[in-house]
């Protein structure tokens, strides 16, 4: 928890999502910190082995908890957009 936290930056609520959620995948206590550290990648020049997106995952899941609805924005350009675009749109 503590390289989660101060060594990535993680808060606090998502570095005990993401070891809760280790553990509840079979990852035993004593491999917690190589797992993290495994999936943190090489870290030190921006290159993840999968914790971000465990994170992302944890993240979502704990908004949805708390009741948070996603909000999806459309950035459009003034030109270089047609119609038949518009369909993309539609999901």
């Amino acid at each position: 928890q503590s390289f989660l936290q101060k060594t990535l930056r993680y808060p606090p609520t998502i570095s005990n999502g993401i070891i809760s959620a280790l553990l509840s995948n079979g990852i035993p206590p004593s491999s917690l910190l190589s797992m993290v550290k495994s999936l943190a990648g090489r870290y030190e020049v921006g290159e993840d082995g999968g914790l971000v997106a465990l994170a992302a995952s944890v993240k979502k899941e704990l908004e949805e908890k708390e009741g948070k609805a996603r909000v999806k924005i459309w950035c459009l350009p003034s030109v270089g957009w047609s119609a038949a675009d518009a369909d993309v749109c539609n999901d």
